[in-house]
């Protein structure tokens, strides 16, 4: 299945991804955790803890960040890259905004 990123999930990639780089160098591993990460969602959608219907969350091993995606019928849809010690709520609030009606 097709994996696609918001432009805000893409924004939130390269926000999180600079962090790292200008503080200890970590942006380069940051960014192949979340290829990885988004491969096991692409391989295993429904893996991801779901956070309300229809919303799911993959965390990242290395870094404190999660994926917050939807599955929609032809494709998997990256709503978010968010940091993990962010409300539960604000990640729902934020996903559902997002989400397709």
């Amino acid at each position: 299945m097709k994996v696609t990123f918001l432009g805000e999930a893409e924004a939130d990639v390269l926000e999180a991804a600079t962090y790292y780089a200008e503080h200890g160098g970590g942006g380069q591993a940051f960014l192949a955790e979340v290829e990885r990460a988004t491969e096991l969602v692409r391989q295993f959608p429904f893996s991801g803890a779901e956070l309300a219907p229809g919303l799911r969350r993959c965390r990242l091993d290395r870094f404190p960040y999660g994926i917050g995606y939807e599955i929609c019928a032809d494709r998997i849809r990256v709503l978010a890259v968010m940091h993990l010690h962010r409300d539960p709520a604000s990640w729902i609030s934020r996903l559902r905004r997002r989400a397709t009606p």
